[in-house]
């Protein structure tokens, strides 16, 4: 459960009825490890395919998250970041 400002926790059950009901959605759990130069370094975490892929700015996490919804089924996210 997570709060946030005080007020009711949210939780993940009230949300798994809407996820089970769109097969496109994709999950990432995203780690900022540093912040230099004005941007974050870090990596993510595509859920699905337990495939994990370092960033080097917002911008490359950007293109990562929208190469997952714009590439083959095939195709490897990671051709994305470099």
């Amino acid at each position: 459960m997570v709060k946030i400002n005080n007020e009711e926790p949210l939780r993940f059950e009230l949300f798994k009825e809407n996820l089970d009901a769109h097969e496109d959605i994709k999950t990432f759990v995203v780690k900022i490890k540093h912040q230099q130069n004005g941007t974050w370094q870090g990596e993510v975490l595509w859920a699905e395919r337990q495939e994990r892929i370092k960033f080097r700015s917002e911008l490359e996490l950007l293109r990562i998250l929208d190469s997952a919804y714009t590439e083959d089924e095939g195709n490897s996210i990671e051709k994305a970041s470099s």
